[in-house]
Order: C-alpha cells, then sequence, then structure tokens
C-alpha cells in the first residue's frame, strides 16, 4: 500500500490555497485552488516533478484527463495541446 503525505498552505504564486501531495513513490504534486481573475470561475492547478508519468484526473466520477503531461501521449490526451 503506497502511503500519501498531504499538507496545506497559501500559494505565494497565486492568491490560492495550496495542497502538497506526496505520494507513497516520491513524487510529489502541488493543487491550486482559486477563482478565475477573468471570470470568477473556480480553477484547479495541478503541477507536477518532471517527467510524471501518465496521470488521470477526475472531477466527481467524470474523467477529464488521461495522458502523460509531459508528452500529452495516452488515452485521453488535453484537447488543443501543443505537439
Amino acid at each position: 500500500m503506497m502511503r500519501t503525505t498531504i499538507r496545506r498552505a497559501t500559494s505565494p504564486e497565486f492568491d490560492a490555497d495550496t495542497i502538497h501531495v506526496e505520494l507513497g513513490d516520491g513524487q510529489e504534486l502541488r493543487i491550486y485552488a482559486y477563482l478565475s481573475d477573468m471570470d470568477g470561475v473556480p480553477v484547479v492547478q495541478i503541477d507536477t516533478d518532471d517527467n510524471p508519468g501518465r496521470m488521470q484526473v477526475y472531477i466527481n466520477d467524470g474523467p477529464v484527463y488521461d495522458a502523460d503531461p509531459e508528452t500529452n501521449i495516452g488515452p485521453m490526451p488535453q484537447q488543443g495541446a501543443a505537439e
């Protein structure tokens, strides 16, 4: 079983709450949640370590992303991403 460590902070980059997640394999994710300055819509941004490999992102039960963020290769890559 993988052990996950979570700590909460405030981001100096954004007016945002930041959650730092360290996965059991040593990979670290930084998750920012804030309201968009342009239209006030909630934004969730996930920053990864270098070469995170394939990742999956879900909102509630719906998959929204399933690929490697460095290469955008996977079953469900980001639409319109630069290749």
